[in-house]
């Protein structure tokens, strides 16, 4: 019975192709590496941000500080403050028997105070809260 061998040049073209292959494997899994771990980032810095902001808009207060048991991250820090809304128009009251829309602006912060996300929810207050 004959036997079947391959030529060198039909072995060094194989190499070759899976060679190419590999090499497109490589680079499609490391730029999906690189983009999950960007989405993993953007998602951790929403969820940060909204559970700041959900703190925030039951306790009301801009004096209040983040409880360690509902924010217990230390690589960022949260920002409270009162903002006039945007959305009213020109001609409209802003105060109504004692109470008043305004807007709850949270900002999420790195330890350098570096701004990484914030968020304005309007929400009817007291005229005396500030």
């Amino acid at each position: 019975m004959k036997k079947i061998f391959f030529t060198f040049i039909e072995v060094v073209i194989a190499v070759a192709i899976m060679a190419f292959a590999f090499t497109a494997i490589l680079a499609v899994s490391g730029t999906s590496a690189a983009k999950i771990a960007k989405a993993h980032q953007r998602w951790l810095i929403a969820h940060r941000t909204i559970q700041a902001l959900e703190y925030f808009l039951l306790v009301g207060n801009s004096s209040a500080t983040v409880p360690y048991f509902v924010f217990p991250y230390t690589d960022n820090r949260v920002e409270f403050s009162i903002v006039e809304p945007e959305t009213l128009p020109d001609n409209a009251e802003t105060v109504y028997m004692g109470w008043r829309l305004a807007g709850c602006k949270i900002k999420l912060l790195d330890n350098y105070g570096k701004e990484l996300s914030s968020v304005i929810v309007e929400k009817i207050l007291m005229e005396t809260d500030n």
